[in-house]
């Protein structure tokens, strides 16, 4: 009798182990793991890079629906691939989080980054600089996800595809090079109809495109100009507000269409 419980209770839990996702057996790298084909970071997950970044060897699908932390402080540059054949894409509703004070830029001209992230995913930047681009190959058309800009952190427009997200948080900062040849391409937000707050600023010759039915309020002091091909603030659905200290800048163009709104309600100090 004893016996037969046992072999009851084994198989029991023969099943339990083997339903549901199977986890990482390694959650932190420091140096390159030689992924392709598809890699899944499942909802309870957390998969750190520490100092190191995919060691890809085909092209490559990193669905995020955990959390993936860059953290990446070498002193120099990073970027996501060295090979110009790969294509990489990051999907998924968790969050890739960029820590660490290096810059993230794509690889060589010919290889391709897509940034596709499902409603309620983010790309969180909490320190150093992401870059879109470097040879104009990261593409955002299909992304639904969010982005936050931490203190430290700061967004490059670069050279890359527009990029487009729901919502823009945090007090971090959207740049772009210094030159405006470089700069064509605007921030665009609002993709998902979410509403959402931006404490930090845009500075040099950023864009930023408001679309979807919410609302975009931001509260910081923006020094930006845009370009002759996109204006800095374009409100082109929904509403664009600006409250407390939130400023166009001293020589910022401004965009609004009919169906969008621009609001201001100024600080008292």
């Amino acid at each position: 009798m004893k016996r037969n419980n046992s072999i009851k209770l084994f198989a029991v839990l023969c099943s339990l182990a083997w339903s549901g996702s199977i986890a990482f057996t390694q959650t932190q790298y420091e140096t390159a793991p030689a992924w392709s084909g598809t890699q899944s970071i499942g909802a309870n997950e957390t998969v750190t890079f520490k100092n190191c970044l995919f060691g890809q060897t085909a092209d490559l699908t990193v669905d995020v629906d955990g959390t993936m932390v860059l953290d990446l402080s070498t002193g120099s540059d990073q970027h996501l691939s060295t090979d110009a054949a790969q294509r990489l894409t990051l999907t998924g509703g968790g969050t890739i989080q960029k820590t660490g004070t290096d810059t993230l830029y794509s690889a060589n001209g010919n290889y391709e980054i897509t940034i596709s992230m499902d409603a309620g995913g983010l790309l969180d930047i909490q320190n150093g600089t992401w870059v879109n681009g470097h040879y104009q190959k990261q593409i955002w058309t299909a992304n639904k996800g969010d982005i936050n800009l931490g203190e430290n952190g700061s967004l490059n427009l670069w050279d890359g595809g527009t990029i487009m997200c729901d919502k823009l948080t945090g007090t971090g900062t959207v740049m772009t090079r210094s030159d405006q040849n470089w700069s064509k391409n605007p921030l665009t937000v609002g993709v998902n109809n979410g509403s959402s707050t931006f404490d930090g600023k845009l500075i040099n010759y950023a864009s930023l495109k408001k679309v979807g039915t919410g609302t975009l309020t931001l509260t910081g002091a923006s020094t930006h100009t845009g370009t002759s091909a996109s204006p800095a603030f374009h409100a082109a659905a929904g509403t664009l507000a600006l409250t407390g200290n939130g400023t166009l800048g001293s020589n910022g163009t401004v965009r609004v269409d009919q169906d969008a709104t621009l609001s201001f309600t100024k600080s008292e100090d």
